[in-house]
């Protein structure tokens, strides 16, 4: 396998996951929630709710939790993206059999809250570091008509590893696997003017991921027929990943791009693909 050589600053940011103490439950009802001390995070995802994802907010906030109007910073909002993903070469031409990774980029959307932010001041707001916490949910919907499975059987034996079937007889109106992730950014900032709506903002550094759920969805037709199905378990997606992440803007407008350090899938349990998402996000709401 190919090892990506920006991975530098991983080991520090996966570290500070792992030292989280976070924990996840999946319940009845499509519901998951997910436990930071006194913060909770509720997700829903119903087939009622027309393929929607919840979050409980008012569950998520600390009473005594003050950023301060003294501190400028661009990571607290909502971003909205788009998902690309590149093979080895850095580009997004799949062949063979990994063929099957071809996206339909306008359905492939990345939408992220970043409900906590905190900054260390360098020089006053002019510079700092920022961390903070979100919840995102990263949707790849293949083009082909292919159907996602977590393992294969070869010779009688039951082999791991995501892999697609090619099956020309399915019309799919839905084909996607999804991802939600815990985020926890470390970014360098900078600012242009102490007015957050007057000031001109770059910021870059890492971004550690917990992949904590991935689900498969289908909506397809075969022979006149309407199907439907959803299936939680283990796309081997890689448990713990970081990207490396570049945010610009001018006041509570922000352009970001974001790349995998890490492959999307793990070593050795599927292609060597990387993320990349980029996007607009709304900030300091």
């Amino acid at each position: 396998m190919h090892t990506n050589n920006h991975t530098l600053p991983v080991l520090a940011v996966l570290f500070l996951l792992t030292g989280v103490q976070a924990t996840a439950q999946e319940e009845g009802g499509d519901t998951t929630r997910v436990s930071f001390g006194d913060m909770k995070v509720i997700i829903i995802d119903g087939d009622n709710r027309q393929d929607s994802s919840f979050v409980n907010l008012e569950d998520m906030v600390d009473e005594d939790y003050d950023c301060g109007d003294d501190e400028l910073t661009h990571w607290g909002g909502v971003d909205l993206g788009v998902n690309f993903l590149m093979n080895a070469n850095n580009d997004m031409n799949f062949e063979g059999e990994d063929a099957w990774l071809d996206l339909n980029h306008a359905r492939s959307l990345n939408w992220s809250i970043n409900a906590f932010e905190k900054k260390i001041k360098i020089i006053g707001n002019y510079a700092g570091i920022v961390t903070g916490l979100g919840v995102g949910w990263s949707s790849y919907t293949f083009r082909d008509s292919v159907r996602v499975q977590a393992s294969t059987l070869v010779d009688g034996q039951t082999v791991e590893g995501i892999s697609a079937a090619y099956d020309s007889s399915v019309s799919y109106t839905k084909n996607k696997l999804r991802v939600t992730q815990l985020k926890v950014p470390v970014l360098l900032e900078f600012n242009t003017s102490k007015d957050a709506d007057r000031s001109f903002h770059l910021s870059g550094g890492v971004i550690g991921n917990w992949n904590f759920s991935n689900v498969y969805k289908r909506k397809y037709e075969v022979d006149g027929d309407a199907h439907k199905d959803r299936t939680k378990g283990n796309y081997h997606v890689r448990d713990l990943s970081a990207d490396a992440m570049v945010r610009v803007g001018y006041g509570n407008l922000t352009l970001f791009a974001q790349y995998g350090l890490l492959s999307l899938f793990e070593d050795n349990k599927g292609p060597e693909v990387y993320p990349l998402t980029m996007g607009v996000a709304i900030s300091n709401w």
